[in-house]
Parts: C-alpha cells; structure tokens; sequence
C-alpha cells in the first residue's frame, strides 16, 4: 500500500518536489519512472532539486536509504543542488540524513517557499 502523496513539476532547471504525509518504501518509489522523464532533459547540465516540505510528515530509516540512493543518481546525472523548504525539526533532520557527505555542492535549508525557490534559481542562473 502506497503511503505519501507528490506533486513533481520542472521549472526552469530546477525539480520542484512537494511530499504530502509520511511516506513509506511504495510512496518512494512510485514516483521514480516520472522523475526520470521529467529530469532526462537536464541530464549533463547542472540542475537541482527543491523539496516543499511543509506537508510532508517524513518516513523511516528504509525511507532514508532510498532518497539518499536516488540522490546519488540525481548527482551522477547532473544535479548540484538541493534545497529544502522545511517547517519543523523533523524535517531538519530527514533533509540531513538524506544528503549529508553526497558531493552535492551546496544543500541549503529554509523557512519559506519563495526564499528556496529564489535560492535555487540564483545557483542554477
């Protein structure tokens, strides 16, 4: 059973992913194959990720290994940054846990939407 709700859309070079609810392994990894097609064309350029996190309610220790897989692949593929728009110490946590010592060249944290979303298209101009 599929646990945690996404919206993934593409602006500019950046991904923007909004988590709703916690997830589990199958919320995951449902949204794999789109991601994909949605990142193929940015593949060799630098690109990013924003996360939208003020829904989302995190997920477990299995949970963590996979983003932080997935993350390595976006890295291997060409992403260099990834923000987070956190609302709690939870998310602080998760967004640690699931980037630290990756290579990304910068991993950034904020209080609002727009505040990352400024950030990110700043990076990637």
């Amino acid at each position: 059973m599929i646990h945690g709700l996404n919206e993934i859309t593409l602006d500019r070079t950046a991904v923007i992913f909004r988590a709703k609810g916690a997830f589990n392994m199958d919320g995951v990894k449902v949204y794999e194959g789109k991601f994909v097609q949605l990142v193929s064309p940015l593949m060799g350029k630098p690109w990013g990720i924003v996360n939208l996190y003020p829904d989302f309610e995190t997920g477990g220790p299995e949970v963590i290994d996979r983003i932080r897989s997935q993350y390595k692949w976006c890295i291997a593929n060409g992403c260099q940054y990834i923000g987070f728009h956190r609302t709690n110490v939870l998310h602080d946590f998760f967004a640690k846990k699931t980037t630290e010592n990756l290579g990304l060249t910068e991993v950034a944290m904020f209080n609002g939407e727009k505040e990352v979303l400024d950030w990110i298209h700043e990076k990637l101009a």
